[in-house]
């Protein structure tokens, strides 16, 4: 059963301790029983794309893993060994999980750039030392050599993805304003927070400022179960969307065609990038349905979706 109502700010009931540790997030039983309509947009949006002058939107399009054994018959004979190299040709970004348990070794970071095709994004996820342990409290030394770790990706380096554990709430926002204030201003940083008290009209207003005050990304998760999350608000001329799918292809599909159109729509307006993230239970059926987001995009003279290899999709 989801729990649609959860607040958790001073002088409220809190969650109970279940929601947090036994939800499947964003999870329902039934997704044809879901209104997936897309909201209006937020008006805060005309000002942030008035900063640029774009009339084309560069679109990455991925998943949030490449494990061979989570993604089917994905990979052809002779490249599971070989996975980011035969994945780079297929997709041009991925949501890099691994960066969650662990802070990697430059070293590592170089390999990884060397085995992608040119005009691959990696999108780190920042490590959980740092968002969920830690609570972006005291970590300076693990927040520095996390910098220096995916600043090894160069060019390839997408965005870095922060994700704050559901009991964050907005009893905690001095501590995500702190870090946002002291996060390097030339490193693409997307946010996302899931406790649903950040999305009541007055503090999502006042988090959302904060981000587009420092040019961080708002990212916009679109899941069944908590449809709360999905705001058409830009903070930056850039977006970042994790798109979580049903089992219903019918239905994933209708989404995706909604989701391309205002993509468009705000490329038109001065949107400059665009990452598109596909998540689906079982993995191996994602790979299919980022393929048709390409596809879709590519319907739009004003979206370009970058080649990464000669033999992209």
């Amino acid at each position: 059963r989801i729990i649609n109502t959860i607040i958790n700010v001073k002088g409220e009931p809190k969650a109970p301790l279940f929601y947090f540790r036994n939800m499947k997030f964003g999870f329902v039983e039934n997704p044809d029983q879901v209104d997936y309509s897309l909201p209006p947009e937020s008006d805060s949006n005309v000002r942030v794309l008035t900063r640029t002058t774009n009339s084309q939107c560069n679109c990455y399009v991925g998943l949030s893993k490449m494990n061979p054994n989570e993604l089917g018959d994905f990979y052809p004979k002779g490249f599971k060994t070989k996975n980011l190299e035969y994945y780079s040709t297929q997709f041009n970004t991925i949501e890099m999980n691994a960066f969650f348990y662990r802070i990697f070794d430059e070293n590592s970071v170089h390999k990884w750039y060397n085995r992608a095709e040119p005009n691959f994004r990696f999108c780190p996820k920042v490590t959980q030392s740092i968002s969920q342990f830690r609570r972006l409290r005291n970590c300076d030394a693990e927040v520095d050599r996390f910098i220096t770790s995916v600043s090894a990706f160069r060019d390839k380096l997408g965005m870095c993805f922060l994700q704050m554990h559901p009991s964050f709430s907005p009893d905690n926002y001095s501590d995500l304003e702190a870090f946002i204030a002291n996060w390097p201003k030339d490193l693409p940083l997307a946010v996302e927070v899931r406790h649903p008290a950040w999305y009541l009209a007055d503090w999502y207003s006042k988090y959302t400022k904060l981000l587009e005050q420092n040019n961080n990304i708002h990212i916009i998760t679109d899941t069944s179960g908590r449809r709360d999350m999905v705001r058409l608000t830009l903070t930056a001329p850039k977006t970042f969307i994790r798109f979580v799918a049903t089992d219903r292809n019918e239905i994933n599909q209708e989404r995706i065609r909604k989701w391309v159109e205002v993509v468009s729509s705000w490329a038109s307006n001065g949107l400059e990038e665009c990452y598109f993230m596909v998540h689906q239970r079982p993995g191996k059926e994602s790979p299919e349905l980022a393929r048709f987001v390409v596809n879709e995009m590519r319907k739009y003279s004003n979206l370009v979706v970058p080649n990464t290899g000669n033999r992209l999709l």
